[in-house]
């Protein structure tokens, strides 16, 4: 994922039926399993992301009209690079 695709921030809701479908949990433990958290600093943003992108359908994803800065890290959701 390029870094302006990434679901940034900590505001987030989720239906918790998304994170015990079967596909969804072995989604999680593939992850898990494949050390990428430990090895290259994954966070939880980018699983995250990639749970709603490859799980969720596009039109059940809301994204809020307002940019993301965090230190030296500012994105706005509205336009893509």
């Amino acid at each position: 994922l390029a870094l302006w695709q990434v679901y940034f921030g900590n505001f987030l809701f989720w239906n918790t039926s998304y994170w015990v479908q079967p596909m969804v949990k072995e989604y999680i433990r593939l992850v898990r399993e494949s050390g990428g958290i430990y090895r290259h600093r994954w966070t939880e943003q980018p699983v995250h992301t990639m749970v709603a992108k490859v799980f969720v359908p596009k039109d059940r994803v809301y994204q809020f009209g307002f940019a993301y800065q965090h230190q030296k890290l500012q994105l706005d959701v509205e336009h893509e690079p």
